[in-house]
């Protein structure tokens, strides 16, 4: 099933061409399994890319419509500086007028800087422009359109930092919904993780994390560091950086460094999302992570949310600060939280509950 985009609305960007195709949602059979692993390299750095989900009832179809809420909660904390930065752009469309209005996208991050914040910055305020209008998007391929506009990110930043004399790096942890469909892709240790409802009930809602951590101890990463010519000592890219993916860090990377001994490839998954499944998703900075697992953070907001009213997603992503500076962070903490909103035919409702 394809489908299109159905308008040609130019911005000064230029403009995307309505004959190109957005492929659907990719379906998943009842015996295809619960999680796909795909191996795959660019160039010299190796990535795995992943997707995650069962069929859904609904697909693209009108049954049921996602309607994703997003919000941010972040905080200084003890540091001496603030060098976290997000993005929560619930209708993408309006903020990228070239995707047109066949179908409803949303952009999510949160980047953690290092070394100073304008790295955190750019990512800030180019990361989901450059994604968006990226040519892979605008076909369907959202993955590769993470890896294109992060790769590009990055070069622009890498020339920035050599022109004005900074060394400041990111972590980056986002997220692009299509209709139904959830991507991710991460540089670093900012993780995004999926809430599951329960198997059964009264039970927890089940964390999935949908990144994966890029630490210079994780002996995948040190061996690609060293493979590159590049030395990793006591944990560290040169006994200096503990993450081993960023964007920035002009000092580990091409032109200054023989090789990107740091690397802006990020690993990216595909999740096709389920009214019957899903109910929100969590990004945050190891802020958050360094004191609160997934586990607990997805247990924590689905309490939350038996409250009446029902916390706002603003709410819920304050509340996950306040969780980790009482148990002991003195990071940095963003964290944004993205509550699901389904709407479906009622006829359709009553054939979930037969």
């Amino acid at each position: 099933m394809a489908f299109l985009f159905r308008s040609k609305k130019k911005s000064r960007h230029g403009s995307v061409d309505s004959s190109q195709p957005f492929p659907g949602v990719r379906l998943h059979s009842a015996d295809t399994p619960v999680v796909e692993r795909v191996r795959s390299e660019t160039s010299d750095n190796r990535r795995n890319s992943w997707v995650y989900g069962t069929e859904p009832l609904f697909g693209t179809s009108t049954c049921a419509t996602l309607a994703p809420k997003g919000s941010c909660e972040s905080i200084q904390g003890t540091r001496a500086t603030m060098e976290d930065t997000w993005t929560s752009i619930d209708i993408l469309n309006a903020e990228v007028p070239l995707l047109g209005d066949a179908h409803r996208f949303a952009f999510y991050g949160v980047y953690d800087g290092h070394c100073g914040d304008q790295a955190a910055r750019l990512c800030r305020d180019e990361l989901h422009r450059r994604v968006s209008e990226s040519p892979h998007f605008a076909q369907g391929n959202i993955e590769q359109a993470f890896i294109a506009g992060l790769l590009s990110l990055d070069r622009a930043i890498i020339q920035l930092a050599q022109a004005d004399g900074w060394n400041a790096g990111a972590t980056v942890a986002a997220a692009v919904i299509v209709d139904s469909s959830l991507y991710t892709a991460n540089l670093g240790d900012s993780l995004v993780v999926l809430a599951q409802r329960p198997a059964t009930a009264g039970g927890d809602h089940v964390p999935i994390t949908l990144t994966k951590i890029h630490k210079a101890s994780v002996p995948e990463e040190k061996q690609r560091i060293i493979e590159a010519g590049g030395m990793v000592m006591s944990g560290r890219v040169y006994g200096d950086l503990a993450v081993s993916r960023a964007v920035g860090d002009k000092q580990y990377k091409r032109p200054v460094a023989d090789a990107d001994f740091v690397s802006p490839v990020p690993y990216t998954t595909k999740c096709v999302l389920s009214l019957t499944q899903h109910d929100f998703v969590i990004l945050a900075t190891d802020g958050l992570w360094d004191k609160v697992t997934p586990a607990d953070a997805v247990k924590h907001v689905a309490n939350l949310r038996t409250q009446k009213p029902e916390p706002t997603p603003h709410e819920l992503a304050r509340s996950l600060v306040e969780l980790a500076s009482q148990r002991g962070s003195s990071d940095n903490i963003t964290v944004l939280v993205v509550l699901f909103h389904w709407t479906a035919k009622d006829d359709d409702i009553a054939s979930i509950a037969e």
